[in-house]
């Protein structure tokens, strides 16, 4: 038997089994079939993954989707449909893609700031690149602790219009002074204002 039919039989072996050992073990089949050579994958091959990803992750532990998040957070090629799934997740599973997964566009961090916690907002303020949309968002959702993050991030894009709102929170928080006034792209009236 060639080395591809083994490794269907095996998968369809573990398949039919029906346990949570057996549902891990084809995940982790699976995850480590696409990791192979994922610059091969055609779209077709990349959304079938996609697909029984998606289905087999619902069921496991938060440790398994935990580990399957770190893996595939780094990976361009990762299905979006899971990646969207994961950065939905608990923050423990959620936190690798938020903060690092070059996947995930502003539409999908977006809906993310506007229905997660403050811990996933937090995650993607700390992103190396944040766009202004996602950044207004962030600044009027999140809490003081996630405005602050924002704002000492350099990678952050921040508009006018969002400076302005977060030189407003300045009046009331005094930690988002220094590192707004650090900022090379806020205007100098702006400036002027916070003194």
């Amino acid at each position: 038997m060639s080395p591809v039919a083994n490794n269907l039989h095996n998968l369809v072996d573990l398949a039919r089994e029906g346990s949570s050992q057996g549902r891990r073990d084809l995940l982790r089949e699976i995850t480590d079939l696409f990791f192979d050579e994922p610059a091969n994958l055609n779209q077709t091959a990349v959304d079938l993954f996609g697909d029984v990803i998606g289905d087999l992750v619902r069921e496991m532990e938060m440790e398994v989707r935990a580990g399957l998040s770190e893996r595939l957070s780094h990976s361009p090629e990762a299905p979006s449909n899971v990646i969207e799934t994961l950065a939905n997740d608990e923050i423990d599973v959620a936190r690798p893609f938020l903060s690092d997964s070059p996947v995930l566009g502003s539409e999908a961090l977006i809906r993310i700031v506007k229905h997660r916690s403050q811990e996933h907002k937090l995650a993607i303020s700390l992103r190396s690149q944040v766009d202004e949309a996602t950044s207004a968002i962030l600044v009027e959702e999140g809490n003081d602790t996630v405005v602050e993050a924002v704002v000492k991030n350099p990678g952050v894009l921040l508009s006018r219009k969002t400076l302005t709102k977060v030189v407003q929170k300045s009046e009331h928080n005094e930690n988002l002074r220094q590192p707004l006034i650090s900022r090379q792209d806020l205007p100098a009236d702006l400036m002027h204002q916070m003194f």
